[in-house]
């Protein structure tokens, strides 16, 4: 549904449980405050609903004109220009391999600075792009820079482990300083995923996804889900955004009883979500 459409939801919400209506310039309130509820909504939403991305993006093809390297992927990624990607896994021409600052990009391509000869695009489904990722032999863990455009986990699965991760453990929790004890981390068949700013072994301070127990530098499956516009959210969650939405501008209206209503009209949907996977 487009933007315009669900804005319009927003204010049929409104009329249900304010009548007599409220005089506010909707559009001007209702539009900033969208985005913040989808993130919201798909922060409590069940997973199926949404596509994951990997956080490991395959190569199709390769090229370089003009000191310029582009590589084609086999996806739509989620890179902007300036951000720090490590490429591996290309072999013919090893030069294309390394950490690089991205001056260009595309839906599927990612162009980066490289002093080399000319290549014609050339087929290579051999490399793997994705955020600076360390693994530290000496902690048994793997440190896997958080998406600019991540809003929560899918999966992570390693290959040594038993069991996927879907939910981070929270910093500060009993288990998350279990993690930090080499006697007392996670092991493969109960492993686990921290969310924390850290600097790890050889990198910098940035917001990693720690991976415990990780007894070999392979790349796992890593699948997060996008932080999503209003208008990307699936056709079942739209009930859902337009009732937080609705309450949230209520609160901002200085209607806290009706406000409260909307509020509980969203619990209601996201709760209806939930019951009936079961």
């Amino acid at each position: 549904m487009n933007r315009e459409g669900i804005i319009t939801k927003v204010k049929i919400k409104l009329d249900e449980v304010t009548p007599e209506g409220i005089d506010l310039p909707f559009d001007d309130i209702i539009g900033p405050i969208l985005d913040e509820c989808a993130k919201d909504v798909a922060r409590s939403a069940p997973l199926h609903f949404f596509i994951p991305v990997s956080m490991f993006h395959k190569t199709l093809t390769r090229k370089i004109n003009s000191n310029v390297a582009t590589l084609g992927l086999s996806v739509a990624h989620s890179f902007k220009a300036g951000d720090i990607v490590s490429v591996s896994g290309i072999t013919t021409h090893f030069e294309y391999n390394g950490t690089f600052a991205l001056t260009a990009v595309t839906e599927t391509d990612i162009s980066y600075s490289l002093t080399h000869n000319d290549e014609t695009q050339t087929s290579d489904t051999g490399g793997t792009v994705s955020f600076p990722m360390i693994f530290s032999s000496s902690e048994s863990k793997y440190y896997i820079t958080v998406p600019s455009d991540y809003l929560r986990l899918y999966e992570i699965k390693f290959p040594a482990w038993h069991n996927s991760v879907r939910e981070p453990v929270r910093v500060g929790s009993l288990k998350g300083k279990m993690d930090d004890n080499s006697y007392l981390q996670s092991w493969n068949g109960l492993p686990s995923v921290v969310i924390k700013s850290v600097e790890p072994p050889g990198g910098i301070l940035n917001r990693y996804l720690v991976c415990a127990k990780v007894m070999v530098n392979t790349n796992p499956v890593a699948l997060y889900v996008r932080i999503p516009a209003p208008e990307t959210l699936p056709e079942d969650l739209i009930d859902a955004l337009t009732w937080l939405a609705s309450s949230k501008v209520l609160q901002i209206s200085g209607e806290a009883e009706k406000a409260s209503g909307a509020m509980q009209q969203y619990a209601l949907s996201i709760a209806t979500l939930t019951t009936e996977l079961k």
